[in-house]
C-alpha cells in the first residue's frame, strides 16, 4: 500500500468512526452505558492522544531507530490521566480529534516509500515497520466505531 493509498484509508476510517456520533447532543456523548465503561465522547477523545499521536511518534521513532521497540499505550493509564473530560468541551474534543488526524495524514503525506518499509520492533511480533503502525490506525477507528454503534444502541438510539 503506497501512501496515497493509506491516506485514502486512514481518511475512510476516521470518517465511519466520527459518523457513528453525527448529530448527538453533547448529553447523549458523555452518557456511558454502564459505570464502568465509556461514553462515545470518551471513545473519540481516546484517539488524539492515545491513538493519533501515539502511533504518529511510534511510527517516527521506527523510521529514525531500528531499534526502537514499539510501545502499546495503557487504556487503563489514559482514564486515570484525562479525569477532566466530562468538564471539557465536547466541541473542543472534536476540534482536537480533527486537529490530530490532519496531523497524522500531513506526516504521512511527507513519507517516502523507504520510510514506510523501516522497520522497528513490536514486543510481540519482532519486525514491525512504520507501514505497520499506520495501519493500526485505520483498524483502530473502525473498532472503536463499532464501538460507538453499539453504545449507541445501548443507550437505544438505533439508527
Amino acid at each position: 500500500m503506497h501512501a496515497d493509498e493509506l491516506m485514502e484509508e486512514l481518511g475512510s476510517a476516521r470518517e465511519e468512526l466520527l459518523r457513528q456520533s453525527e448529530g448527538l447532543p453533547d448529553s447523549i456523548l458523555r452518557q456511558r452505558p454502564a459505570t464502568d465503561e465509556w461514553s462515545m465522547i470518551e471513545v473519540l477523545a481516546h484517539h488524539i492522544d492515545d491513538v493519533d499521536y501515539h502511533y504518529l511518534n511510534e511510527a517516527f521513532a521506527i523510521r529514525d531507530n531500528p531499534e526502537h521497540t514499539f510501545k502499546v499505550f495503557d487504556d487503563e493509564r489514559w482514564k486515570a490521566d484525562h479525569t477532566e473530560l466530562p468538564r471539557m468541551p465536547v466541541q473542543q474534543i472534536m476540534d482536537d480529534l480533527k486537529e490530530s488526524h490532519r496531523t497524522v495524514l500531513g506526516a504521512v503525506a511527507l513519507m517516502t516509500s523507504d520510510e514506510l518499509e523501516r522497520a522497528g520492533i513490536h514486543p510481540r511480533r519482532g519486525a514491525y515497520t512504520v507501514r505497520d503502525v499506520l495501519l493500526r490506525f485505520p483498524a483502530h477507528d473502525r473498532n472503536h466505531a463499532k464501538q460507538i454503534e453499539s453504545i449507541r444502541n445501548r443507550l437505544g438510539l438505533h439508527r
